[in-house]
């Protein structure tokens, strides 16, 4: 009975210094078993963040400007040649910002309508093109990434595409990356997280300017003479966005794009600043595949025969199959802009259309 009491202490004190329980047989019995149950938590929060900035102005302010005004000061004068850099502008002193706060990507699209009684046109050269009341109207989006969460549009800079506007709705799209987060743990293990310091959000944003006929009457839209039906010239931007993005839904990465726009062949774009050449003969643009279009006044008819190109750097042909005209437009498709048009200088471009040679111009700044 006393050996019996010592295992029994010894088996006691192996218990208290393992902390294990162990399954031990019955005497003459080889089996056993033990269930063991335990709980735990997954250390884990919700970081998807849907989160767009959209323009939170209702208006957006169109001065009109066919006499060149805004280049008076008040209280001043200024000569006829003192406004030449106003008369026939059409500006907008806001620029309505777009960025994707959030923590997956967005697509925002912008549908852009014209709206009043002025007559839309979709070129420069149309503009003037006869005595009507003509505007051209185009949003301009920015050139690289731009985030302006105070809405002052300090550091916009525009590309050189403009979306023309007209009476029916044109719609542009953008693709924003996600913004980027950080974690933070407070001392009692809560997880916050925040935009990544330093690091502005995704965005582009539209400036809002064209140009209208200098020869036309503009006196009912200044001061009409029926108050209770005044002629107006005005314009919407209706703005939506999506997380639900398809393998179409990507920006246009062409050399020149605006910021995150994604390209649409469709969508109707002028040449705002540095490459255009309007004249009396034809408008040039550039297209946001990078191909470049010269949209003739006066339509040459029949086919295009010759086109030759005498630069400053890089004389050469363009071969037919890189070169087209039709309904009055002749195109320079990319491959040949870059192989023909690559250094900065000022070219001529001579093209035969139906017998009649045209002389135009490309500069490359």
């Amino acid at each position: 009975m006393k050996r019996r009491k010592l295992i029994a202490l010894l088996m006691a004190g192996t218990l208290l210094v393992g902390g294990t329980i162990p399954a031990q047989a019955a005497e003459g019995n080889a089996t056993g078993s033990q269930t063991v149950t335990g709980s735990g938590e997954v250390d884990y929060v919700n970081t998807t963040i849907y989160n767009v900035l959209l323009p939170t102005t209702n208006t957006l302010t169109l001065i009109v400007d066919p006499q060149g005004l805004q280049g008076v000061e008040k209280g001043g004068s200024a000569s006829a040649d003192d406004l030449g850099d106003y008369v026939g502008k059409v500006t907008c002193g806001s620029i309505a910002p777009i960025a994707n706060l959030g923590s997956v990507p967005a697509k925002v699209s912008v549908a852009l309508t014209l709206t009043g009684d002025a007559t839309p046109v979709q070129t420069k050269n149309a503009v003037e093109a006869d005595t009507g009341n003509n505007i051209l109207l185009y949003a301009v989006p920015a050139a690289a990434d731009f985030y302006d969460p105070e809405e002052n549009g300090a550091g916009y800079a525009g590309s050189t595409t403009g979306i023309v506007m007209g009476a029916a709705p044109v719609s542009v799209d953008f693709v924003l990356p996600e913004a980027e987060y950080e974690f933070k743990k407070d001392t009692d293990g809560n997880v916050e997280y925040d935009l990544v310091a330093g690091k502005d959000p995704h965005g582009t944003g539209l400036k809002f300017e064209g140009l209208v006929n200098t020869k036309a009457d503009w006196t009912e839209f200044a001061k009409p003479s029926d108050p209770s039906d005044p002629s107006e010239i005005g314009m919407t931007a209706a703005f939506t966005f999506t997380h639900n993005l398809t393998d179409a839904d990507k920006a246009d990465d062409t050399e020149g794009a605006p910021a995150y726009m994604v390209k649409d062949d469709d969508l109707v774009t002028v040449e705002v600043e540095g490459e255009t050449q309007p004249t009396d003969d034809y408008v040039m643009a550039k297209g946001n595949d990078g191909s470049v279009s010269y949209e003739f006044v006066d339509v040459p008819t029949g086919s295009l025969t010759a086109v030759v190109i005498n630069g400053t750097n890089k004389p050469g042909m363009i071969t037919y199959n890189t070169a087209t005209y039709s309904n009055g437009v002749f195109t320079i498709a990319k491959s040949a802009v870059e192989s023909n048009l690559a250094n900065s200088g000022t070219y001529e471009v001579v093209v035969t259309i139906g017998g009649v040679q045209k002389t135009l111009t490309y500069v490359v700044s």
